[in-house]
């Protein structure tokens, strides 16, 4: 359209004539007028929605890096080839690989003459362009308006536009977001004027040989043009003018499906798997895209691909998937319920490449399980071995009065459950509300950062304020099974007495604490707190309480306390000569040919590991170390002499490839340089093996690292002694307390030094990052540097044209439990950094982001929920992966300080609520819901009916007009449209309710507009005609 104004435009000031003018005047009005019904509505969502858009969390983790990939296509050289992001774009090719989207036309345009030929052609159309001058063909020069805008935004920051481009996308917001992909917008019109600008040059030349009757020179030249043409556009004349990977024969499967479908009841469709929020799906099949169903289902679906943007269904992908992935049954029937699903299509050819572990990550058996426990679905119908539906035994009414719901006070935000709709059911909130009834319910946004504003980090821990307004607490027992203590211990005799103070967030409310004892033994002591926390007893005074940090505790579960003699009762000197002793393996991806190997000494227990190009872990199996059986209550050391970087080593259990770091609070180097660590022997020792680990990706020559006189040693418990839970919760209190307005909560550090340590010796390892990547890195030129200094030291990542990955593992951290994870970055140049925390147990990221922006060092702090509930398998391990990613020619420069994280009570500080607002039921008012998204833009009526059936109809038709308009319009459980009802209803029974969406009035407004075009053709047909080519015509 706006080539359309720029060309007509641009026409009428060639020709300076009045009745163009007119006649453009009425293309352009007639144009608007014919694309009303669907630019009304659209402008409304842009107007009322822009915002929520651009907040979506897809969109401000692909916007920049999407107008990354156009930009670096926006030169001159790739305009002349029509060469755009495309060519920079993935696609899933099978054995858990992606490939080049267009490889195909890559490796065309790479073989002889095709290039060449390419930009010979791009001259032809500046010969075209000039030819038009020239001939002053006011057509063709009117063009060139158009012609200058699509090059303007091909080229968009580039030279030498860019800084006026660049100061719009500042400026304009609605800008900033349209031309995110210019390409898309103005490459059809591009190559239509090159097109023309083109068939200029060949008639010209044509022309010209024909004035000069060389017929065989004219018949060559079109013909090697013609060659020309066919030669550069061969794939399309091959079967690529579409990539065949994008040509997918669908299954018969989903047409069953969508037979079914349409001979259901309406009513919202749900789909699993529900692994990402991207809203981009790759099956089995083939098929890889933003989804096909709804081209198939009348029925309204919860993933479709345009819906992505919405708020709500954001909070729904958050609640659904957190229930399945926690195996929360009753979250997961509160998800079917709220969001009055009626459907659930459970689809097992949905794969998730590029995580090596597809089955695991997308969590099939365990939502099936979830599907079979709630009792709510009737068998499936099974379309296929991979497709079914399950529909539920209930479905919900799509209108409905809700009688009397709770009422609360609560803003828009993000969380992963919904605790008001947990205990009460349906509730009802107003879409202005300035504060919430669970005043920390907004802590964290969509993208799990959490708003500093809220929290400020202290070196104690995180302090939270509440409101100026008296809170109410749940008790801390209640909601959360683990709390950190501060562990102090008394030498009595041969008693040692063990003091635990827990630290609640409210460090006024009074505790007490929690005794136990455990007889001494002679030498050297290590206490060991659950098998988690080993504690190096110095000698003790009689009598005089001595303060060992803290340690965190279970609120649920018996805590165990044991104590080991620092001198192993057993030692192993293992051979590592000896056949099957070890294992050594490259353990990741390698971007060169890698090599490496083992050095084995002179003395068995001694070796030396050395490599380049990969990163290495050798395997040494505890079963084989340890002989006769050794009781899963043992404490295992490790001593050994080093030489290297930093050493690597940890317990690693197989089935899962969780590695357990040494947990050692209060441990000093020996003075002879051994290194010591501690591992609790808590699992079957078949499965487990100690993993030495020596990161090379990204060495270039042999880099070495070497263990010395290893001696292995089994610790077996002096003395143990169990607390029960009663004790836990007795020491906690028994009521729920009220907090005074202003009230300072603390959430400690959980004094584990790993959780804070110093980033340059945590394991970690460069490797790619495939986890929800669909476009191919190429490694081209990435580093990695760690940059000491006086102030300060941190990690620089480098990269241009690739993408640098790295992880710190955290194997310890129990799924049971939320954390904070704190993270200070900044962002040199380029795109700033994206994170995502891998939870060992799923193999997904249960947070997916981006870093901080800022070219400052800043600290930004992440939620990361519990993924397991507290009556599950124990399980344990997060990776925080770092990608430093740069498209095409640009470069991304970021540095990472710190990575610190603290255990958060996240399920208590959601309980608390303000005293002031009640949440229970108000007994004196229903509400009528409209199970649609929430918007402003629906309005309810009361159409009274009448004794005449037409008149009724017209009522109906224009309730705007005829009825009385109800004005409660509330929020319901969140999201669906409600209406509070009159007190006195019993006057209502012969009345409707009748409902109606702006933005669909609005489309009907721009069809009604349509038709009075004939009225107007007819009103201005003599005028169309009286506009000859002689009045248009100027003298050249």
């Amino acid at each position: 359209f706006l080539g359309i104004v720029i060309f007509l435009l641009t026409y009428f000031l060639l020709l300076r004539n009045r009745m163009v003018l007119k006649a453009s005047g009425m293309i352009i009005g007639l144009t608007i007028i014919i694309n009303l019904y669907w630019i009304l509505p659209n402008a409304y969502f842009a107007i009322t929605k822009g915002e929520e858009v651009s907040l979506s969390k897809i969109h401000s983790l692909f916007t920049e890096e999407a107008f990354a990939q156009s930009a670096s296509f926006g030169t001159l050289k790739d305009m002349a080839l029509l060469k755009n992001f495309l060519f920079n774009w993935g696609e899933y090719i099978g054995n858990d690989r992606f490939g080049p989207l267009l490889d195909e036309w890559t490796t065309h345009l790479d073989r002889p003459l095709v290039t060449p030929i390419g930009y010979f052609l791009f001259i032809l159309v500046i010969v075209g362009i000039f030819a038009s001058f020239r001939r002053r063909d006011k057509t063709s020069l009117a063009f060139l308006g158009v012609l200058m805008l699509c090059v303007f935004f091909w080229l968009n920051i580039n030279p030498p536009f860019g800084a006026f481009f660049s100061f719009l996308r500042e400026s304009l917001p609605i800008f900033r977001e349209a031309f995110r992909f210019p390409f898309t917008k103005f490459s059809i019109l591009l190559m239509s004027l090159f097109s023309m600008y083109f068939a200029w040059t060949i008639y010209l030349v044509l022309t010209l040989f024909e004035e000069r009757k060389k017929k065989r020179s004219q018949i060559l030249i079109f013909f090697v043009l013609l060659a020309s043409l066919a030669y550069y556009m061969l794939p399309a004349f091959t079967g690529n003018m579409i990539s065949r990977s994008m040509k997918v024969s669908m299954p018969k499967a989903y047409f069953s499906m969508f037979d079914w479908f349409n001979r259901q009841e309406d009513g919202r469709v749900a789909t699993l798997p529900i692994h990402s929020f991207w809203g981009w799906t790759y099956h089995s099949w083939g098929y890889q895209g933003a989804g096909f169903l709804w081209f198939g289902i009348k029925q309204p679906l919860l993933d479709r691909e345009f819906d992505r943007w919405s708020e709500y269904n954001e909070q729904y992908y958050r609640e659904m998937s957190q229930a399945v992935y926690t195996k929360d049954l009753q979250a997961f029937k509160n998800a079917l319920t709220k969001y009055d699903i009626s459907y659930l299509i459970f689809d097992k050819s949905i794969i998730a490449p590029g995580t090596g572990s597809e089955p695991k990550m997308l969590f099939y058996k365990e939502a099936e399980s979830l599907i079979l426990q709630s009792g709510m679905f009737i068998d499936p119908i099974r379309f296929s071995e991979y497709l079914s539906v399950y529909t539920l035994r209930s479905k919900p009414a799509p209108i409905h009065v809700a009688e009397s719901p709770a009422s609360i006070s609560q803003t828009k935000h993000a969380f992963l459950k919904d605790t008001q709709y947990e205990s009460s059911g349906a509730y009802i909130s107003s879409p202005s509300d300035k504060e919430n009834t669970y005043v920390f319910s907004d802590l964290v946004d969509n993208q799990n950062r959490i708003s500093l504003s809220r929290v400020t980090l202290t070196q104690s821990g995180l302090q939270l304020m509440v409101p100026a307004k008296p809170v109410k607490t749940a008790l801390y027992s209640d909601k959360e099974s683990f709390i950190v203590a501060d562990l102090r211990v008394v030498k009595t005799g041969n008693t040692l007495q063990i003091l635990l103070y827990p630290l609640l967030p409210d460090r006024k409310q009074q505790v007490s604490p929690i005794v136990t004892y455990l007889p001494l033994s002679s030498g050297e002591l290590i206490l060991s707190i659950n098998g988690n926390d080993q504690f190096a007893l110095p000698p003790l005074p009689n009598g005089i309480p001595f303060s060992l940090g803290t340690v965190s505790l279970m609120t649920k579960n018996a805590n165990t306390f044991s104590l080991y003699a620092k001198k192993p009762d057993k030692i192993i000197i293992p051979d590592f000569r000896t056949q099957g002793s070890y294992e050594l393996i490259a353990c990741g991806q390698s971007f060169d040919q890698p090599v490496y190997g083992i050095d084995l000494q002179t003395h068995p227990n001694s070796f030396s590991l050395f490599g380049k190009a990969a990163p290495l872990c050798l395997f040494v199996p505890i079963e084989k170390l340890l002989s006769g059986s050794t009781p899963n209550t043992s404490l295992l050391s490790v001593r050994y002499l080093f030489t290297g970087d930093n050493p690597s080593l940890c317990l690693l259990e197989k089935k899962t490839a969780v590695c357990t770091q040494p947990r050692l609070k209060n441990f000093v180097s020996a003075p002879d340089a051994q290194a010591l660590s501690y591992f609790p022997l808590r699992k079957d020792i078949s499965d487990l093996s100690l993993q030495f680990f020596l990161d090379t990706t990204y060495e270039k020559s042999l880099k070495r690292a070497s263990y010395e006189n290893v001696s292995i040693g089994i610790h077996a418990p002096k003395a143990q002694i169990s607390i029960k839970p009663l004790f836990i919760t007795q020491a906690l209190g028994q009521t729920a307390n009220v907090l005074k307005p202003n009230t300072s909560l603390l959430i400690p550090f959980s004094g584990e030094k790993q959780l804070s340590d110093d980033l340059m010796l945590l394991p970690k390892t460069g490797s790619s990052c495939t986890q929800g990547v669909s476009v191919p890195r190429i490694q081209e030129h990435v580093s990695k540097e760690f940059v000491k200094k006086i102030s300060q030291q941190y990690i620089r990542y480098y990269s241009q044209s690739g993408s640098f990955c790295d992880h710190f593992s955290y194997s310890t951290l129990a799924h049971t439990r939320a954390y904070v994870i704190i993270i200070t970055s900044r962002n040199l140049k380029g795109l700033p950094l994206r994170m995502c925390i891998t939870n060992l147990e799923t193999k997904r990221c249960d947070v997916y982001t981006h870093l901080a922006s800022s070219s400052q060092f800043t600290s930004e702090m992440f939620f990361l929920p519990k993924s397991s509930l507290d009556s599950g398998e124990e399980t344990y391990g997060y990776d925080i992966n770092l990608n430093n990613y740069a498209i095409s020619r640009a470069e991304s420069i970021n540095d990472v300080a710190s990575v610190q994280i603290l255990p958060f009570p996240e399920a208590w500080l959601q309980s608390i609520t303000l005293s002031s607002l009640s949440s229970e039921k108000n007994a004196s008012k229903d509400v009528f819901v409209l199970s649609e998204s929430y918007e402003q833009g629906f309005r309810a009526y009361i159409v009274k009916k009448s004794k005449f059936g037409a008149f009724n109809y017209i009522k109906t038709a224009l309730p705007f007009i005829f009825g009385e308009k109800l004005n409660g319009h509330v929020v319901v459980s969140g999201w669906a449209n409600g209406w509070v009802l009159p007190s006195d209803q019993s006057q209502m029974n012969n009345d409707q309710i009748v409902t109606i969406f702006l933005p669909q009035v609005l489309e009907y407004i721009g069809f009604l507009l349509l038709l009075l075009l004939p009225v107007f053709f007819r009103f201005y047909s003599s005028q169309f005609t009286s506009i000859s080519p002689s009045q248009v015509s100027v003298p050249e």
